[in-house]
């Protein structure tokens, strides 16, 4: 395997899926927000949560962080937050490059680019740098057991929630939040959230596949009540992004025109 190839396989495993690959913690969090560093943080909603996963890995001079945090209720996973944090500044800057914008633009199994399962997607893109909001909903028995990308194992994360007797919702809503730069530290962050729809008091989901669901965008105009949802959780991750700009100090001109989304 070439060098830009493997480095372009371990960006792909950290950031671009939001189902995870790391090592099973179950650490109870007691906290209001969880904070990776200065730079990298969320706010928690009250509820019992869990950090399910954590990882740092090293390879070539290159290191990543990845957390997985999980709310819980009536052995329920109702919120999954994935954070993923990549140190790539100043080492084998070209190949990297290159492997980003792979990544980002020509994944063929997901990306910074308008798919069909997507619903919403804002995009600043110029050179290397990248801010990126994504919002769709998930088919959680795809993801988990016949993801698109059979590079993907969510082997930890079944085992998981086997050996906690823990369910998840077969529908979710997803938004992720990707900014990399040169310009700005030379790390690429994500920050992704899932929520169970009736979280928000989506009416009932009576579509559980990913082509069929309620939540498509292809399907919604049926759906009125299920737009509603939607737009309200686009709302929701529309303000989560600028709190994530406003953290990682992102330029002003890279920033994303949301205000149209926030209510």
């Amino acid at each position: 395997m070439t060098k830009f190839k493997f480095i372009s396989n371990i960006l792909k495993i950290i950031f671009i899926f939001f189902i995870f690959n790391s090592h099973s913690v179950a650490q109870k969090i007691n906290l209001d927000e969880f904070t990776v560093n200065k730079y990298l943080k969320t706010k928690l909603s009250p509820g019992d949560w869990y950090l399910a996963t954590k990882e740092r890995d090293f390879y070539y001079g290159l290191w990543f962080d990845d957390y997985t945090l999980v709310k819980i209720e009536n052995e329920n996973v109702i919120e999954i937050i994935s954070i993923g944090l990549a140190d790539v500044a100043g080492v084998y800057e070209s190949i990297v490059n290159t492997a980003v914008q792979e990544i980002m633009y020509k994944n063929k199994h997901d990306g910074c680019y308008e798919r069909p399962e997507y619903y919403l997607l804002e995009l600043y893109k110029r050179g290397n740098t990248v801010n990126c909001m994504r919002v769709r909903h998930i088919d959680t028995n795809k993801e988990l057991n016949f993801p698109d990308d059979p590079e993907v194992s969510n082997a930890q994360l079944k085992k998981w929630l086997k050996d906690n007797n823990l369910k998840l919702p077969k529908i979710m809503l997803m938004s992720s939040h990707i900014y990399f730069s040169r310009l700005s530290r030379g790390q690429m962050l994500e920050i992704a959230h899932a929520i169970d729809p009736k979280v928000i008091n989506s009416p009932e989901i009576k579509h559980f596949t990913e082509e069929s669901s309620e939540f498509h965008k292809n399907n919604i105009i049926n759906f009125p009540e299920h737009k509603k949802i939607i737009e309200k959780w686009i709302s929701i991750a529309a303000k989560r992004h600028i709190e994530f700009e406003k953290n990682v100090k992102i330029r002003k001109h890279h920033a994303l025109d949301l205000n149209k989304y926030l209510n």
